[in-house]
């Protein structure tokens, strides 16, 4: 994952939503759970990021950097 870097603004309200994709390599390999995350900082960026976990690490590693305010959905 990339890291994402916004300036400080205590104004600033981001919002942060994951959704569940089923992923295989192979025709012959099981459907395997990972998620991309979307990330929205108003008026400035969208970002989608993919992640194999659901996890605090993947959101950690997602919002590194980030400060301010963020609306996140109830699995948070």
């Amino acid at each position: 994952m990339g890291v994402l870097r916004i300036p400080h603004n205590p104004n600033q309200v981001g919002s942060l939503a994951a959704t569940v994709v089923s992923v295989r390599r192979t025709a012959s390999e099981r459907c395997r759970r990972a998620h991309f995350w979307v990330l929205v900082a108003p008026e400035k960026h969208v970002l989608f990021r993919y992640s194999r976990k659901h996890d605090g690490a993947a959101v950690d590693q997602l919002l590194a950097g980030y400060e301010g305010y963020l609306v996140a959905d109830a699995h948070s």
